[in-house]
């Protein structure tokens, strides 16, 4: 049964872009999209509706951070992307020890069991100290055996992308 319907002036769809389309809602998901009727007497939503928006690489926003053992801080960095359309992102944490790393895994993980995050995204430790941008490079390291298998430990299965110099030894 359909909860909600409206027009929108522009929407974005797989197949294109669709002017003056019908907006049907069912159980908070938008269930159809079809042409519409300028003259229906519906809401209307102007300028352009388009999918959410997919970000595999942040590292917070709003003025808080995901290199953070603070759930809060991380829910309100993701809660600011919510408002700027991102709808799935991945939380991005930069090069630190081992130690805090798996501190900020372990929290970022619970976040991704309640949906928060779509994974956690490591950009580093194992990163080349040639071309480590702002990472710190004293905090770089080889990827040995060990130190993967605490990181992904510490992520419980939540973590979904590594970024690796692959010319580390290891």
């Amino acid at each position: 049964m359909t909860e909600q319907r409206l027009l929108a002036e522009h929407v974005v769809t797989p197949g294109g872009v669709m002017d003056d389309a019908l907006i049907e809602i069912e159980q908070g998901r938008i269930h159809r999209i079809a042409p519409g009727s300028a003259s229906a007497d519906l809401p209307r939503i102007a300028g352009w509706l388009v999918p959410g928006f997919v970000d595999p690489h942040v590292h917070g926003g709003g003025g808080f951070d995901y290199a953070t053992e603070d759930a809060e801080e991380a829910r309100k960095a993701r809660e600011y992307h919510l408002t700027q359309g991102t709808t799935t992102s991945f939380a991005s944490l930069v090069t630190s020890t081992t130690e805090v790393m798996c501190r900020q895994i372990a929290m970022l993980a619970g976040l991704v069991d309640e949906g928060v995050f779509a994974g956690i995204h490591l950009e580093g430790p194992f990163l080349s100290a040639a071309k480590c941008g702002a990472h710190d490079p004293g905090l770089l390291q080889d990827p040995t055996p060990d130190v993967v298998q605490r990181l992904i430990d510490a992520g419980r299965g939540t973590i979904t992308m590594v970024t690796m110099a692959p010319e580390l030894p290891g």
